[in-house]
């Protein structure tokens, strides 16, 4: 299927947001994270788990962002991708 023009600009934005991240540095990223820290119910995080992260907590979770972030439109999503690399790494935001 051929993605829309939306759906290109999102995807388009995404990458231009998270893409230049390392993997180590995405998974730190999203332990921090409400859904991955829900799903994992208190499991250490050195820990393997299989539990599934669930569709509607990952909604909930981004709604929220959308909200603290005022995410008006999609090309905001960068100033997430800073803050959650910030506190990955640094421990704040």
């Amino acid at each position: 299927e051929i993605l829309d023009e939306d759906k290109k600009i999102l995807l388009d934005v995404v990458v231009n947001s998270f893409g230049y991240y390392k993997g180590k540095a995405l998974e730190e990223m999203t332990h921090f994270e409400q859904p991955w820290i829900q799903a994992r119910k208190g499991i250490p995080t050195d820990v393997k788990s299989n539990e599934i992260i669930t569709k509607d907590s990952i909604s909930a979770y981004f709604n929220k962002v959308k909200d603290k972030y005022s995410m008006m439109n999609i090309l905001e999503i960068k100033n997430y991708s800073l803050s959650q690399f910030n506190l990955a790494v640094y421990g704040k935001m």
